[in-house]
């Protein structure tokens, strides 16, 4: 990625509009360029000085320390949402594997009854 296009990215981080793949690139960019960092910091200064003058709050806040949690949860969002991606398309393939087996059982094509065996097993005790 560019500083330039990192550059363009930085509102939209702020506001969470990147996608993860956006969102990847930009937490990448950013941890290697101090300079789109900077810029980063002082945006993210800006907009949240802004914010919490707006809601009035007059307590001294570390901007710079909120920025670093910041990050650092977008990372940990970012890792979430691909697990969950990852286990929904996990479920999804089992699901195609158990219903194939059961549509193969149902033809007849399996050699023997999986539906069979299913119902005639011993209970787990």
């Amino acid at each position: 990625m560019e500083c330039r296009e990192c550059q363009r990215w930085i509102q939209p981080y702020i506001e969470k509009e990147l996608n993860d793949r956006e969102l990847g690139e930009f937490l990448k960019h950013i941890e290697f360029c101090d300079h789109c960092y900077e810029e980063l910091e002082t945006f993210f200064m800006i907009n949240r000085a802004v914010a919490f003058l707006d809601q009035g709050e007059e307590n001294n806040f570390d901007l710079r320390s909120l920025l670093r949690n910041d990050i650092k949860e977008q990372k940990q969002e970012m890792s979430r949402r691909k697990k969950n991606k990852c286990f929904f398309i996990l479920t999804v393939f089992l699901c195609v594997i158990v219903v194939l087996l059961l549509v193969l059982d149902y033809l007849g094509i399996l050699p023997y009854s999986l539906l069979r065996f299913l119902l005639t097993a011993p209970a787990f005790s």
